[in-house]
């Protein structure tokens, strides 16, 4: 075997390496990171409104900018559920990828979504503590890290 046809499988090989190690990276890994940075939006959407959610009851008395607040705040609610729903069905071989712990389970996205659809109706709650027990349930399903736990 010649020196350039050594050159050449070798340059070939490399190539075919790096395109194979792309597609595996846009098949499996940006699904993964895309999945677990949707967690992250929701864990800081938490923090962000977990006061307003639970505090504020709707009333003739509520101020109208404060109505907006928790207009938006529903809102991106239903956005986050139907993105985690969603998500479920992206990640390729999600049971294998759930089994190697590279996602959660896939019923406990889809209990995460339902909370966050339930959180979505928040604003029609005047049982806060329903709320708060909501935000509880959907931290404790997702495994969300809002407060440092104490051992």
């Amino acid at each position: 075997m010649s020196e350039l046809l050594k050159i050449i499988l070798a340059a070939g090989a490399t190539l075919v390496g790096g395109l194979l190690l792309l597609v595996m990276k846009q098949i499996f890994i940006e699904p993964i990171y895309e999945l677990r940075k949707l967690i992250g939006e929701i864990s800081y959407h938490i923090v962000l409104s977990r006061a307003l959610i639970e505090t504020t009851v709707i009333s003739f008395e509520t101020e109208s900018e404060k109505l907006k607040e928790l207009e938006k705040v529903t809102d991106r609610f239903k956005d986050l559920s139907a993105r985690l729903r969603s998500a479920v069905n992206v990640v390729p071989l999600f049971n294998l990828m759930s089994f190697f712990k590279c996602v959660p389970s896939k019923a406990k996205l889809l209990d995460g979504a339902g909370s966050l659809s339930v959180l979505s109706y928040c604003k029609y709650q005047d049982d806060k503590e329903k709320v708060s027990k909501e935000v509880e349930k959907l931290i404790d399903i997702l495994d969300l890290t809002v407060y440092q736990k104490t051992p």
